[in-house]
């Protein structure tokens, strides 16, 4: 896995920009950077259709990323985070993962349900990538947090987070 820190800027990477997938690979899977906002990204391939940005995906020792479940973090994912591609990566396209995300970033969001309130610990949901504040039958998401709460009328990419190697506790690190 390469392991780059270039002095990007506007999330770029060599020419590359992390709001786009690809259809054909343009990095080794597992390469990360950081970008001048202090936020880490990981290149991934998608396991099945990723519904779009903010969406957390759990990934696994070949870097397929597949949209997070309760079943899916707890045997699956040696990393986590969200997808930082605009749009829907289709399966197999290769996409850019926010695995680190400070707090006071304000471009990229994580994707959770209405009303999941602030400063409380993180759940996966009933909805595959969604987190919710709502622990029945579903599995804590470590390392995630949101800094305002999601409106109560719908779900969406909470800018207002922050979040450090989210897991469940990383099987196969």
């Amino acid at each position: 896995m390469a392991v780059l820190n270039p002095k990007a800027t506007g999330g770029f990477i060599v020419g590359q920009d992390v709001n786009v997938s690809q259809t054909d690979i343009v990095h080794d899977l597992g390469t990360r950077f950081s970008d001048h906002l202090g936020r880490e990204f990981m290149y991934v391939r998608a396991n099945g259709a990723v519904t779009g940005q903010g969406y957390v995906c759990a990934v696994d020792t070949a870097y397929d990323a597949t949209l997070v479940t309760s079943a899916i973090a707890t045997t699956y994912s040696r990393f986590m985070g969200a997808c930082a591609t605009n749009g829907a990566p289709a399966d197999n396209d290769y996409m850019w993962i926010c695995t680190i995300k400070p707090p006071g970033d304000t471009e990229l969001g994580l994707y959770v349900l209405a009303a999941c309130a602030a400063d409380q610990q993180l759940y996966t949901s009933s909805t595959a990538g969604a987190l919710d504040d709502t622990a029945t039958s579903q599995t804590p998401i470590d390392d995630a947090r949101l800094l305002t709460a999601q409106s109560t009328s719908t779900a969406g990419a909470n800018t207002a987070s922050e979040w450090n190697y989210m897991g469940a506790g990383l099987v196969g690190t």
